[in-house]
């Protein structure tokens, strides 16, 4: 016999088929090859139920042509055979023991096991081995049902770690490295986590989950598995009044396992090589109560009632036919009847299953009887194997190409659909480290000028930001350029300064003392770094983006800093108010930042250019400190300005350039050309010799327009020129000053033949106290935050952005009773004339509403540069923080009126 009887005809010598059997034979080779398949819905695909099929010819005829079927199922023979299809054959001979069909069950589970096709992979039975461990358990009556469970957990661990053959290895290892271990509490812990702990969390997944399937087969529901299972045990309650109990349940679960077998994961690569259904061959159905019908009356219960599998059943009928099978209809008279006509009917059986066939339970089919006139026996000993599909290379490689396709839509939905998503910092082409700097690794092994300034500034934010977390709280951005490109020569951005008067302000405000007396919101500070000269605040990573992108998850209330008046920090300002987020700048003094280009949202704490041009021409004009650095015009036109600015730079030092101009009528006005970046014809020290030359010449002054940043290397230059080194001091008047001269007015010592008058927005003598939010007062939080170093001159306007969006948060808090507000309602609370009205800030008294996106009559100073470092004012004007406003400047014999706004 063949797979599990007679070994050995491959053909039909002994055998005289019927005729168009090849037909028939074709039609279940088709199935064998492949699993019929049903739609389930749209791309689903399910499995078919395969109905088990009796071949009714005779005595022996049908029996030997299944033992016929069983040689085709294997592959040809060299030196051993090869199983095409996981097959085998039952004989009533195959039984033995009390009841004959669990000896049938155990003996079709070892032999498919033992029969898998090559590179198919292993046949693992995993709920059949524990339903076979379970009803083998000796239950005894009246013991405690704990101590049972305990027992049954055992038998299954122990049969686990068979079938896991790992679990054991590993424990053997951790035994072995314990035996090692000096003390014994090593080793009670090892066997604690390789013996005790798996097993423990093994009977926790069985009494949750791994038994319910034992409920399912005595139809009991709840979730007392344990109790269910040791029912079903030996001398179990149910196994008294069910005596077919074990064969059903050991069937149902090898069903199960097949079913899970042939069906494997999607990722699996073995899947597409299991196509085929698992086949059991009926060599002889009998009559009622032998084995094997005894086998396929259970399997017919089940395959109606409970469960089904990839199980084709095909059997030889050599007795009365089962009250529950289907004769599969043909042709009544015989003569009539087509060679395809079995054949048809049983592809309809399989595949379309019309009408009277119910594609479940067991069917008759009745062979012709006329026998075959030889076509049939030609055809199959020409195709003598089932055609099953060969295994290939691109198993391998469709799991991936599966993922691929099912994380495609997934992808592309999250891409257009998804929440938007930015790395917070990252690398910009140049090296720079730009972006939301909200985690200190941002700025792990980056180097360049003040990049360890601002670590330590942001692990600073960082503290601070902990102190509020858990509370209800908005969010201030500060953007600004926080970093220079490494060996770029530009000196430290002033932003670092400014960002140090905001990290003052929120350390005040997020402090027991600054909550104290009425109910402030607490504000957590991000940072965001544009780069050098803003290069990426609206390109490349677009930082401006960022901020818009998590705005609503971090409840961004505003954005203050931006310290540069460039198009790209107007662009950034433009896209912000476009996105409902109020802007407050501080540093930033350019004409279109704050005139007819402005955002709506937008607002700054510091003047414009065109108050500040009005201070410096009247002061160029009549202070007698500048007049005595100052020789005739030998013209006889007064004093000649020569104004170094940048011609490129039309939102700044163009601008600047040309409001003093329009204001300075004591003289000439003689522009030098000093570009920021590197261009032809702007060399430093090219800059330098005119200046010297345009000074020396002119007796004149010069007006520093150009930008901050490369005042030093021009400062440089000039030093190297003998015509400014000799010939008495000269006096530069500056509205963007160096950070080297603003942190350390000594360093103009270096100048010798230089005499700085800088503008200002604060007063630069203050002391420490008092308080009400003057610049005396930020000086104390300021050595509170800071220990004693020094303010920078400039950081008092990053403290009065700051303040001013918390004065606006608290006035939008108290109006929203549920605290929902965001930004918009920030925005309008600062467009409110009554909120921000005559506000005291570090850098004077502050109005801003939607009328005045500036602070009008906004303090200005001009302090001249003393050797030492010594600073001495020479003129204050407007709303002065700590003093009353100034509406005249000068010395007491010569008082001279303050230029007014514009």
């Amino acid at each position: 016999m063949l797979g599990g009887g007679v070994v050995g005809a491959r053909g039909l010598e002994d055998v005289v088929p019927p005729r168009g059997f090849h037909y028939l034979v074709g039609e279940i080779d088709a199935v064998v090859a492949r699993r019929p398949r049903e739609r389930r819905f749209w791309l689903v695909r399910r499995d078919r139920r395969l109905p088990a099929l009796l071949f009714e010819r005779g005595t022996a005829g049908a029996t030997r042509l299944i033992e016929y079927y069983a040689g085709r199922l294997i592959g040809p023979a060299r030196r051993n055979s090869t199983w095409l299809v996981p097959h085998v054959m039952v004989d009533d001979e195959d039984a033995g023991g009390p009841d004959p069909r669990i000896a049938l069950i155990e003996h079709v589970a070892t032999t498919l096991q033992s029969r898998m096709p090559p590179r198919s992979g292993p046949l693992t039975l995993p709920r059949y081995r524990a339903c076979r461990v379970i009803l083998g358990f000796p239950a005894t009556p009246g013991e405690d049902r704990k101590v049972q469970f305990r027992k049954l957990r055992d038998d299954l661990y122990k049969d686990l770690c068979e079938r896991r053959s790992w679990i054991p290895a590993f424990k053997e290892v951790a035994t072995g490295v314990g035996e090692g271990l000096t003390g014994g509490w090593g080793q009670l812990l090892l066997r604690a986590i390789t013996m005790l702990l798996p097993r423990g969390a093994y009977g926790l997944w069985l009494r949750a989950w791994g038994l319910r399937w034992t409920g399912g087969q005595l139809d009991v529901s709840g979730r007392d598995h344990l109790g269910t299972a040791l029912d079903v045990a030996k001398n179990g309650r149910a196994r008294d009044r069910d005596p077919d109990l074990p064969p059903r349940m050991l069937l149902a679960a090898l069903l199960h396992d097949l079913r899970r077998a042939a069906r494997p994961t999607l990722v699996w690569y073995r899947r597409p090589r299991r196509r085929w259904p698992f086949v059991l061959l009926l060599r002889a159905v009998g009559e009622a109560g032998t084995p094997t019908r005894r086998l396929l009356d259970l399997y017919a219960d089940l395959a109606l009632t409970k469960v089904h599998g990839p199980l084709l059943v095909l059997g030889a009928l050599t007795g009365e036919p089962p009250s529950y099978a289907v004769r599969v209809a043909v042709a009544a008279d015989p003569e009539a009847e087509r060679p395809t006509d079995l054949a048809d009917r049983v592809h309809d059986l399989y595949h379309r299953a019309p009408g009277d066939l119910t594609a479940e339970g067991v069917y008759v089919a009745p062979l012709p009887a006329k026998d075959d006139d030889g076509v049939a026996r030609q055809t199959l000993e020409r195709r003598v194997t089932v055609p099953v599909r060969s295994t290939t290379g691109m198993d391998v490689v469709w799991p991936f190409l599966t993922v691929l396709l099912l994380a495609l839509p997934a992808w592309l939905g999250f891409q257009f659909f998804g929440p938007s998503f930015r790395p917070s910092c990252v690398e910009a082409p140049d090296g720079e480290i730009v972006g939301i700097i909200d985690d200190v690794k941002c700025l792990d092994g980056v180097t360049g000028t003040g990049v360890d300034e601002l670590r330590a500034l942001q692990k600073m934010v960082a503290e601070q930001n902990g102190k509020i977390e858990g509370k209800v709280h908005r969010t201030v951005v500060f953007l600004a350029p926080l970093s220079v490109k490494d060996r770029s020569g530009t000196s430290k951005p002033n932003g670092l300064a400014l960002l140090r008067g905001a990290i003052t302000a929120q350390t005040r405000l997020n402090s027991d003392e600054g909550q104290e007396g009425t109910h402030r919101m607490p504000l957590r500070l991000l940072i965001a770094n544009t780069g050098e000269k803003f290069a990426y605040g609206v390109a490349g990573p677009n930082v401006t983006q960022q901020i818009i992108d998590r705005a609503e998850e971090d409840g961004v209330a505003a954005v203050i800093g931006l310290t540069q008046s460039r198009p790209e920090s107007l662009a950034a300002a433009q896209a912000l108010s476009a996105a409902e987020i109020p802007v407050v700048a501080a540093g930033v003094t350019g004409s279109r930042m704050s005139d007819g280009d402005a955002p709506a949202r937008y607002f700054q704490v510091s003047p414009p250019n065109s108050r500040i041009a009005g201070m410096m021409a009247a002061f160029a004009a009549r202070s007698p400190d500048l007049r005595s650095r100052t020789g005739p015009d030998p013209g006889g036109r007064g004093r000649t300005a020569v104004v170094v600015f940048d011609p490129d730079d039309d939102f700044f030092s163009d601008d600047l350039k040309e409001k003093f101009r329009e204001r300075y009528k004591a003289g000439r006005v003689e522009p030098i050309e000093y570009r920021e970046g590197p261009r032809l014809g702007t060399r430093t020290v090219d800059v330098a010799r005119r200046v010297c030359e345009k000074v020396r010449q002119s007796g004149g002054f010069v007006v520093y327009a150009a930008r901050s940043a490369v005042m030093a290397d021009l400062f440089d230059g000039m030093r190297k020129d003998v015509r400014c080194v000799r010939g008495g001091q000269i006096a530069v008047l500056s509205e963007s000053t160096s950070t080297r001269f603003l942190e350390h007015p000594e360093r103009m010592d270096d100048y010798p033949f230089l005499r700085l008058f800088l503008v200002l927005f604060n007063d630069p003598n203050a002391v420490a106290g008092g308080g009400g939010g003057g610049f005396r007062q930020f000086i104390s939080e300021f050595h509170g935050v800071f220990g004693d170093k020094a303010p920078h001159l400039e950081a008092a306007g990053g403290y009065d952005a700051f303040n001013v969006v918390s004065t606006a948060v608290n006035a939008a808090d108290s109006l929203d009773t549920d605290g929902r507000f965001g930004s918009n309602e920030v925005y309008t609370q600062l467009a409110n004339p009554r909120v921000i009205n005559e506000l005291p800030g570090a850098t004077g008294v502050l109005t801003l509403d939607n009328d005045h996106r500036s602070p009008p009559g906004k303090a200005v100073y001009v302090v001249e540069d003393q050797p030492g470092g010594v600073l001495v004012v020479r003129l204050a004007c407007g709303n002065l923080a700590d003093q009353p406003a100034a509406t005249t400047w000068g010395t007491p014999r010569a008082v001279f009126p303050c230029p007014a706004d514009g």
